[in-house]
Order: C-alpha cells, then sequence, then structure tokens
C-alpha cells in the first residue's frame, strides 16, 4: 500500500518549496522538537542537490536524459528523507528504536506471533 502523500505535493517545484520550508522551520526549531542537526543537515543537503538537479532538468541546453534521471533520482532521496524525519519525529506518538525491531510472523499454526523488545505493544495494537 502507498503512503498518504496529501501533505506533500504532487510536483517537483512544490516539493522543493515544502523541503526548502521543512529545512528553515527545523533549522529553528528542530532541536527543541527532538530532530538531531545531523537529519536537518541531510535534509538540506538533499533539498540543495534536488533543487539543482531540477534546475539542470528544466534548462533547455542542459536538459538531457541523464539530468531528467539525476533529477528524478535527487526528488526520490529528497522525498524519502522528508517521509523518514515526518515518521521518526512527528507521528504521535514519534517512533523509537524499540518500534523498528519488532518483528511480525506468522507460526506454523497460522497463528501471528510478535518478536522483539515492543511484542506487548504490538499485540495490543493488532488483533
Amino acid at each position: 500500500m502507498g503512503e498518504k502523500t496529501d501533505w506533500m505535493s504532487g510536483t517537483r517545484d512544490g516539493q522543493s518549496a515544502t523541503a526548502k520550508q521543512w529545512v528553515t522551520v527545523l533549522n529553528a526549531n528542530g532541536t527543541a522538537w527532538g530532530v538531531p542537526s545531523v537529519e536537518t543537515a541531510e535534509l538540506t543537503t538533499c533539498t540543495n542537490a534536488a533543487d539543482a538537479a531540477l534546475t539542470a532538468a528544466k534548462n533547455e541546453t542542459t536538459r538531457t536524459p541523464v539530468a531528467t534521471a539525476q533529477c528524478k533520482t535527487a526528488f526520490e532521496a529528497l522525498t524519502a528523507k522528508m517521509w523518514d524525519i515526518k515518521k521518526r519525529y512527528f507521528y504521535t506518538p514519534p517512533l523509537t528504536g524499540a518500534d523498528t525491531e519488532v518483528v511480525l510472523h506468522d507460526g506454523v499454526d497460522g497463528e501471528r506471533r510478535e518478536t522483539g523488545s515492543a511484542g506487548s505493544l504490538v499485540s495490543a495494537l493488532i488483533p
């Protein structure tokens, strides 16, 4: 199932504008919100790379199949980073390391089994 994208623009210009806004806001408030500065730095790097690739892909003199592919790759990295930041720091409750350690699998008898440190939490959430 795909991720819901109503908070993110469907256009590259819109995604770039949203990312730039996120960088500005996270530079001002990220530490207070519990977002490590390394995450903001990575988002800034992805935003700059995507913006440069978009400029090259839009320019008639530099637009080539390679420039278009680089733009696509840069925006895939940017949107993946934005989803990661949203999931890790702005879901309620935010994801923790224990949340990523949980592994669900079906037992031999077809019954769901949980392994990992958050198994009881998963049991309560999954019927």
